[in-house]
């Protein structure tokens, strides 16, 4: 369900400290992208365009490296207060084409 959302600077502050903890690669690309232009990301699909973006980005990854890219998205999902991610995470998880 695509919601308005607005990413303030104390949610700002929240993606540059957990993006912190991830080295060069697809997601801290995408937490970068988040960070430098929060005005354009005003509604939920916005961003989920943005998780397909990164999830792409690391299709070949193994299982596990998979997980932590879901886990690392969710993560971003708290930040946001988003209710969810309308089953994307989960069917890549699965092989489920985007």
């Amino acid at each position: 369900m695509n919601k308005k959302m607005t990413i303030g600077a104390p949610t700002v502050q929240r993606l540059r400290d957990f993006q912190i903890g991830f080295p060069e690669g697809p997601v801290h690309n995408l937490l970068g992208r988040l960070i430098e232009a929060p005005q354009d990301y005003t509604q939920t699909d916005l961003v989920l365009g943005e998780f397909r973006k990164t999830l792409k980005e690391c299709r070949k990854y193994p299982a596990e490296e998979k997980q932590a890219v879901c886990s690392a998205l969710e993560t971003v999902m708290e930040i946001l207060r988003m209710d969810g991610s309308d089953g994307m995470l989960e069917n890549w998880l699965h092989g489920i084409s985007l």
